[in-house]
């Protein structure tokens, strides 16, 4: 007579197939090579800090926190027209570079028809 439960392992939807990449459950999800990625350690008093502010003063920081990786210098030099990536249009970015500067966590030089000079600073 023939077994009435069906093995389960014959009942996987996603098998894996030959050049597939094992998925490990103890492994964070990683940046492909080209992708943008925030190098850390962002220190967590700043991005509490950060939380706390108005609109999107918070994507502003991560842009920044960003491109200081990218970047590794010291001003950074911040264009609004990158936060169109993170859907934050060009007031709101002023607004939210602006809330950073008066919380204290960013200090910016800024100059007519350029980008911004932001330098981050401690929480």
């Amino acid at each position: 007579m023939k077994d009435p439960i069906p093995d389960p392992e014959a009942l996987k939807l996603v098998q894996q197939l030959p050049g597939m990449p094992v998925a490990r459950k103890s492994q964070v999800p990683r940046h492909r090579r080209g992708e943008r990625f925030i190098k850390g350690p962002v220190p967590w008093t700043w991005v509490r800090c950060a939380v706390q502010l108005p609109g999107q003063a918070l994507a502003v920081g991560m842009l920044i926190w960003c491109e200081q990786g990218i970047q590794r210098e010291h001003p950074l030099k911040l264009c609004t027209g990158w936060l169109a990536d993170l859907g934050v249009d060009y007031q709101a970015a002023r607004r939210g570079i602006r809330a950073l500067e008066r919380a204290g966590l960013i200090q910016v030089s800024r100059r007519r028809g350029r980008c911004f000079d932001v330098k981050i600073l401690p929480a």
